[in-house]
């Protein structure tokens, strides 16, 4: 079996200036609709990937973090 590798996301990866959003809205927010649907990558801005199916980044193999960004829809 082959031996697996992960990448642990610090968000210092995030680059500036990319994003038209506030960090406090690219955090996880669990209201009345339950966990995110979509989140990107902070480490190689990949994405938008399903919250429920990809715990790491299909690009990188970064798992997903705090810093990353995070959409309820």
């Amino acid at each position: 079996m082959p031996s697996c590798r992960h990448t642990e996301c610090s968000g210092s990866h995030r680059s500036s200036g990319q994003s038209s959003h506030s960090s406090s809205s690219s955090r996880p927010m669990y209201a009345s609709s339950g966990r995110p649907q979509l989140w990107q990558c902070c480490k190689c801005s990949g994405g938008w990937y399903n919250y429920d199916i990809n715990a790491s980044c299909p690009m990188c193999h970064a798992w997903r973090c705090d810093n990353c960004r995070y959409s309820m829809s």
